[in-house]
């Protein structure tokens, strides 16, 4: 995943596991691009590395040299992510039934909540 994504393609991998629901639901076909300059920020889904496995969560803030990510499924705690460990952004999901469809930056409701 790491070196298709340094070298500029684009990657599309299936989702699995329920972390991101309603967003990304098992099945869904990922695709992954590069962060542009100044990504990630606060709303957009990540590409992550962690405890040697890849994960797809929302950014819901800075920390440190990192990000803080979550997923949008209840219960989802928050966690940090160091910059070296985020591969790249989620940009479309792509339903069985369904088209490409890009995924809108928001940030989880308990993070919408405490703005508020």
């Amino acid at each position: 995943a790491e070196c298709v994504l340094r070298s500029g393609a684009v990657l599309r991998f299936r989702a699995e596991g329920g972390s991101m629901h309603p967003t990304l639901q098992p099945g869904d076909l990922l695709e992954v691009e590069s962060p542009a300059s100044g990504e990630p920020r606060a709303g957009q889904v990540v590409l992550f590395r962690a405890e040697g496995r890849l994960f797809a969560h929302r950014v819901v803030g800075a920390e440190g040299a990192g990000w803080r990510v979550q997923g949008d499924a209840p219960g989802s705690m928050p966690q940090p992510v160091g910059a070296e460990d985020v591969l790249g952004i989620v940009r479309r999901k792509v339903r069985a039934e369904g088209a490409p469809c890009p995924l809108h930056e928001r940030l989880p409701w308990r993070e919408r909540l405490r703005r508020w």
